[in-house]
């Protein structure tokens, strides 16, 4: 579940507005099953991995 959210914030500006919002909505309602560090350990593998963590840790967590 967490590395489907890294891809759907990395991949916001392809995806139609209104999908991409109800997507992070539904994370929203499911932050409490999100697990902080295992999203860590994801981003380690991006080179944008502040930029992508700040946007998740503001729109989700």
């Amino acid at each position: 579940m967490e590395r489907l959210l890294i891809e759907t914030v990395r991949l916001r500006t392809k995806l139609p507005a209104d999908l991409y919002h109800e997507v992070i909505g539904n994370y929203r309602r499911r932050a409490g099953e999100l697990y902080p560090a295992r999203i860590e350990d994801y981003l380690d593998a991006f080179p944008k991995r502040e930029f992508l963590f700040d946007i998740i840790r503001k729109e989700v967590l």
